[in-house]
């Protein structure tokens, strides 16, 4: 569709200029819709608001940038993540605007998962904000491991996970691994750091053992890990059940 010689498509992210009506000039939205006499439909993420524009709108700036992570033979654990670039969007509540207009999981055999991140053009040395969304454009969480003196602890009832959950992750394969310990919540924060201390962002995260017998492990925000998607292969779970019995032992040892 082609509204006064600019072209337009479902999903754009876009800008409302200074001549848009009602207040909405310098906001920003996704075009949802065409609406009647060659109008068009913009959603903004406040209050799921929308409005019909003719055309008092130009493309948004592209801070952050969309990748789907897909395989075309998964869910396979062990096996590479490919990447497809789903656009540039001003920040995560456009972008997620963005897959709800357009729901473009039916694109790849097997989805994982959207991750917003700076744009090459955009990204500064002591800032990196991380955005995840579900397969189904529904936001799991953000983070920026580059902040420091913020984390005040997370309380088990507020963890998603539990120790010894089976989770998925991964950004360049699909793994698969154990929880072995939560975020530190507050009580053990106050003793390193005293009444009110705070971590850094990076600390906000799971400890997951992975790999044969557990032997290697990392260490993940909770938006990255997924409940999995394949079957659970026997050594992980003998794996989770030498975490849950206090039993596990670094390979070798």
């Amino acid at each position: 569709m082609h509204i006064k010689s600019r072209p337009w498509k479902i999903g754009d992210a876009v800008r409302c200029t200074a001549m848009a009506p009602d207040n909405y000039a310098g906001l920003q939205g996704v075009i949802a819709a065409w609406g009647w006499n060659n109008t068009i439909e913009v959603r903004f993420p406040k209050d799921d608001d929308y409005a019909f524009f003719d055309d008092d709108i130009e493309p948004a700036p592209g801070l952050f940038r969309l990748t789907a992570l897909w395989q075309s033979d998964g869910p396979s654990v062990g096996r590479r993540l490919r990447r497809a670039a789903m656009g540039c969007f001003p920040d995560a509540a456009i972008a997620g605007l963005f897959l709800d207009a357009v729901k473009p999981a039916g694109r790849w055999p097997y989805l994982f998962y959207y991750l917003l991140e700076p744009a090459p053009a955009h990204r500064q040395e002591y800032s990196y904000p991380m955005t995840v969304f579900d397969r189904n454009g529904i936001l799991r969480g953000a983070y920026d491991d580059n902040e420091t003196g913020r984390f005040l602890g997370r309380e088990e009832k507020d963890c998603r996970f539990k120790r010894g959950d089976v989770v998925q992750f991964g950004e360049t394969k699909l793994m698969i691994g154990v929880l072995d310990s939560l975020p530190p919540d507050a009580a053990f924060i106050a003793t390193i750091k005293g009444a009110d201390g705070r971590l850094d962002a990076c600390d906000d995260s799971y400890l997951v053992r992975c790999g044969k017998g557990g032997k290697d492990h990392v260490h993940l925000h909770e938006c990255c890990l997924f409940p999995p998607d394949v079957d659970i292969p026997p050594a992980i779970t003998a794996l989770r059940e030498a975490v849950l019995t206090g039993r596990w032992r670094p390979v070798g040892s």
